[in-house]
């Protein structure tokens, strides 16, 4: 999917941005297998002004069916990263400050 955020605010910079999700749940599958019953998601995020990169996110889930009903237990995590160009002006002064 292919999309795109508009800020009201005009020191953060609008941006365009993908995702490729995957998510099975398999009731009839190995519980432990790594192919079926997971489910990873990324996200890339690039600016509208100048298709520079501004971040990404990254989360990965193993999903455990319960054979009783259609219920199912998720445990999963994630990395986010958000460049210092995702910012202009004083809101990327802070940022730097608040990186170093």
């Amino acid at each position: 999917m292919l999309d795109q955020i508009f800020h009201d605010h005009p020191e953060i910079v609008d941006n365009f941005y993908i995702v490729l999700k995957r998510d099975q749940v398999a009731n009839n599958k190995p519980i432990l297998s790594w192919l079926f019953n997971s489910g990873v998601e990324f996200t890339y995020n690039v600016a509208q002004s100048n298709l520079k990169s501004i971040g990404f996110q990254l989360f990965l889930e193993k999903n455990f069916p319960i054979k009783l009903g259609n219920t199912v237990f998720s445990h999963g995590f994630g990395i986010i990263h958000e460049s210092i160009n995702k910012y202009l002006g004083e809101l990327k002064d802070v940022q730097s400050k608040e990186n170093k």
